[in-house]
């Protein structure tokens, strides 16, 4: 028995050895390689089990996940925020917060929207300077009401958002200039917003990357299906699919924002919807040029999904390095099926 659970020690090693190593390999050149990323909190979850059982039997064997471990530090702290205070805010602080909406349609109750005074109420609780939507309703004759809502009776005076897209940016400093690009639709794409404030100007982008697809029929298999069913493996067969197409797609846009991003000659915050998780090809593209204000300020697992997945970090705020991090918070309100996060930040 032992000599098995050895043996399955060391697999749960390798497959975390791999999610170690999705971020560094495009999935574009082998995109299964990304799978022991997407569940690398489980991973580490289950190594951290082997050390507590071999230590209460083997010791020496609790070095197989001990020494897993050490060699993912790095990955670790990407995963779980390990701040526990927030350092004193200036004045010069600008709240960034980024909230993919759906719609402002609660998964509890997907047929009844928000309000426009209700989204108001929610700006004004967190008194955000800068706010990055995701899926905020696209045409006029709904999202208007909360266009004037917000740029009428919150701090929120300016906004930039494409006519038909779903992609927005309200802001209370001026926008000076902004361009969006959406890829496949009108709602996987990137917004930037130029904006003074005071005499310095900083870009903003706002970027919403290929969905998976995957939470919905994640969350039709657990609700409809026993595990041992061949209609069961034969959704998890069409999830597992999906997912690869959806994880090469995210490669080429992270790419082109990259891209972009480097030719811009402003300070930058980039924020939103990546769909991918910190250990993942997606991710390190965007992120390498940036401070990761939830690594800088955050603390505990950092999930921003709140479906049936669990564990997911698929919503960031990324800041110039050059910028001070106050704090950074997860809200953990079922307004969406994403939650609203918050960062201070220093320009």
């Amino acid at each position: 028995m032992k000599g098995l659970f050895r043996w399955l020690n060391v697999g749960l090693v390798l497959l975390t050895i791999g999610a170690y190593l999705s971020p560094f390999l495009s999935p574009l050149t082998f995109w299964p390689f990304a799978l022991p990323g997407l569940f690398f909190p489980w991973l580490l979850l289950f190594n951290i089990l082997f050390i507590l059982g071999w230590a209460l039997t083997s010791p020496k064997y609790a070095l197989l996940s001990f020494g897993c471990l050490l060699i993912g530090w790095g990955h670790i702290r990407n995963t779980f925020g390990m701040h526990l205070g927030s350092a004193k805010l200036q004045k010069e602080a600008i709240g960034v917060m980024t909230y993919n909406c759906h719609d402002f349609r609660s998964p509890k109750n997907p047929k009844k929207r928000l309000s426009p005074e209700e989204v108001g109420q929610i700006i004004k609780d967190l008194n955000p300077s800068v706010v990055c939507f995701q899926e905020f309703p696209a045409p006029p004759s709904i999202s208007t009401p909360f266009i004037d809502f917000l740029t009428q009776h919150t701090q929120l005076k300016y906004y930039t958002k494409p006519k038909r897209g779903t992609l927005a940016i309200f802001s209370s400093y001026p926008i000076n200039d902004f361009s969006f690009r959406f890829f496949t639709n009108n709602a996987n794409g990137y917004l930037y917003g130029d904006l003074k404030v005071g005499d310095k100007t900083v870009r903003v982008y706002n970027v919403h990357l290929q969905t998976n697809a995957v939470s919905r029929l994640a969350d039709r298999i657990a609700s409809d299906h026993d595990i041992q069913e061949a209609e069961t493996w034969l959704g998890l067969k069409g999830m597992m699919g999906r997912y690869g197409r959806s994880a090469r797609q995210r490669a080429e846009q992270a790419q082109e924002i990259a891209g972009h991003v480097a030719k811009c000659k402003h300070p930058i915050v980039l924020a939103g919807d990546f769909n991918d998780v910190p250990t993942s090809y997606t991710y390190r593209t965007l992120a390498r040029p940036f401070t990761d204000t939830f690594k800088r300020r955050g603390s505990g697992l950092g999930t921003t999904f709140a479906g049936k997945i669990p564990g997911l970090r698929i919503d960031y705020i990324l800041a110039d390095p050059g910028m001070k991090v106050y704090d950074f918070d997860i809200v953990h309100e079922d307004y969406s099926d994403h939650y609203p996060i918050i960062s201070r930040i220093g320009i």
